[in-house]
């Protein structure tokens, strides 16, 4: 162990020790009021990393958003696109459902992280499965899964 981490081993301890001797002299109730609201503080400090994770996903959706726009500016979402395939160019939505199902069937399953990746030894398709596992989420390729996911696979 390094010197700096037995230092701070040591300080760790030092600390500890003389919170156990403040709180040694507290009443019981106030203990439990100490711990009231120090939950209460945890609770408001994870509502705060909420609310930065909530910006943080509305900064990354806009960048996706301006990176897949159009000359214009405009942004054709995903469901627009499947619409006017299945609406205009005659393509066969719950054909390609029941093909993909057939694929995530076929399957064998994988983990990656906490959601569930099936892969397909005969097309090389990989299907994003929720965490119940009973909705197919997405659907790509070898080289679009990050290299953990891939050596995972194999």
């Amino acid at each position: 162990m390094s010197l700096r981490k037995k230092a701070r081993k040591a300080l760790r301890a030092k600390v500890q020790t003389e919170a156990l001797e403040a709180l040694a002299g507290l009443t019981r109730e106030q203990l439990i009021n100490m711990r009231h609201e120090l939950s209460r503080e945890i609770n408001q400090l994870r509502q705060h990393a909420d609310d930065i994770r909530l910006r943080i996903e509305a900064i990354r959706m806009e960048l996706e958003r301006r990176s897949d726009g159009l000359p214009t500016g405009m942004h054709v979402s995903d469901h627009a696109v499947v619409r006017y395939l299945q609406r205009f160019r005659g393509v066969d939505i719950a054909g390609v459902k029941a093909e993909i199902v057939e694929i995530a069937e076929r399957a064998k399953v994988a983990k990656f992280g906490k959601s569930g990746v099936r892969k397909d030894s005969e097309t090389g398709i990989s299907l994003g499965i929720d965490d119940e596992g009973g909705n197919i989420t997405t659907v790509f390729d070898d080289a679009e899964l990050p290299a953990i996911a891939r050596t995972e696979l194999r």
